[in-house]
């Protein structure tokens, strides 16, 4: 039997994909602990928060020329031409969405993103963008955690000298496509005396950076010499912390490529207090730690003073 397929669906298959190469910036934002808000205070709820928060992400991208192409459940996916305006648009997410938060805009509190871009070359599938580019954009995200904007060197590298300053490289991934190791990097968004000095210098090294951490009874300095430190309860930790809910081997922080990360391995999580005023709360996972603040093993420092490490990034 000859089975005739018509030429029309061949045609129409044919004009599926653009293989047009355009250079453009895919930027993902991505409300954090999305599932955590459902389970909380409901579907209502949740999803008039989430939507409003959308609303005011996709403002700011139209704010910046950009172009909002879908939304993906607490996920928004949008287009940049160009890299500053992108840059710009993403530290002003943040910072609208923390200014609406602490002005009682949402039912949940206070909510949180992660955002991840790059500019690279696009294909086109209808009126959605695939290809490397796309696909780079959605590792980055994946890899960022509340409140981190994170992107691509060749990224940074596309924006005036004097914001360059205020990115650090922190990992790499490796393209699909085309199999070469890509540099991730984490974009500072929020003014401090790292960024300024960042600025003006173009890059802070890692031999320039250092962290002091202070118990009720001892200092640890974190640097180059000394990138690691171990906090809990255990005799062979750097700091030893003596509280009521404090682990054994309660949490390491490392300084990585000019950063200084922090690790929970706890099983009743950990608490940074960001001088700011801002609040979060870690359990088995990683968070950057910048500026300064207090960092309670177990619990709040309200709830377990001796459990409370002051930590300060010079």
């Amino acid at each position: 039997m000859v089975i005739c397929i018509p030429e029309t669906v061949v045609h129409i298959t044919k004009i599926q994909l653009d293989t047009t190469q355009l250079k453009q910036v895919v930027l993902y934002a991505d409300v954090s602990g999305s599932t955590r808000i459902y389970e909380k205070y409901g579907d209502r709820i949740a999803r008039a928060d989430i939507g409003s928060c959308l609303d005011l992400l996709s403002d700011v991208v139209h704010d910046y020329d950009g172009r909002v192409v879908k939304t993906i459940g607490d996920e928004v996916m949008c287009l940049f031409k160009n890299p500053l305006k992108a840059a710009m648009a993403a530290m002003d997410m943040q910072d609208s969405l923390r200014t609406a938060g602490e002005g009682g805009r949402f039912q949940t509190g206070i909510l949180h993103i992660k955002i991840g871009w790059h500019y690279g070359e696009i294909q086109w599938r209808g009126r959605e963008p695939v290809g490397e580019g796309t696909v780079i954009a959605q590792h980055v995200i994946h890899m960022a955690k509340a409140d981190e904007i994170l992107t691509t060197l060749q990224s940074i590298n596309s924006l005036p000298e004097e914001m360059q300053g205020r990115a650090h490289r922190i990992d790499h991934i490796v393209s699909e496509m085309s199999g070469d190791e890509i540099d991730v990097c984490i974009f500072q968004w929020e003014e401090s005396d790292d960024v300024t000095q960042a600025a003006a210098t173009g890059r802070v090294e890692d031999n320039d950076i250092a962290m002091v951490l202070e118990s009720s009874s001892a200092t640890f300095r974190m640097d180059t010499e000394h990138p690691e430190c171990i906090l809990g309860r255990g005799q062979n930790c750097n700091l030893i912390i003596n509280g009521r809910y404090v682990s054994r081997l309660h949490a390491a922080i490392q300084l990585r490529h000019g950063n200084f990360h922090i690790q929970d391995n706890s099983s009743n999580g950990s608490v940074i207090l960001f001088s700011d005023g801002h609040m979060v709360r870690i359990h088995r996972e990683e968070y950057m730690l910048t500026g300064s603040g207090r960092i309670c093993l177990g619990s709040t420092p309200d709830e377990d003073p001796g459990a409370t490490i002051a930590f300060h990034i010079k």
